[in-house]
């Protein structure tokens, strides 16, 4: 039976929720190595900035979302929430 979480510190926390085994085939090229499907992964950082923390990896089903959301405001007349580059 595993631990229980209060027992755990964050870093072992932090451990157990890493589900992502990275491959990078170039230096802007991210795969999930558990997934048979080759789908990229995006970075998500803070702001449009370069050089901006990166906070973690989108998968490309969550960017089209995001990109959606942008459509439906433009459509709206409102300003698009998400920079993607």
């Amino acid at each position: 039976m595993p631990p229980s979480l209060s027992n755990l510190s964050f870093l072992q926390i932090v451990d157990l929720c890493d589900n992502v085994d990275l491959r990078r085939d170039s230096p802007d090229v991210l795969y999930d190595v558990k997934y048979l499907e080759h789908e990229q992964l995006v970075p998500f950082a803070l702001t449009d900035a370069l050089d901006s923390p990166i906070l973690g990896l989108l998968r490309p089903a969550i960017v089209q979302q995001l990109v959606l959301e942008n459509e439906r405001n433009r459509e709206a007349n409102a300003p698009e929430i998400w920079n993607i580059r």
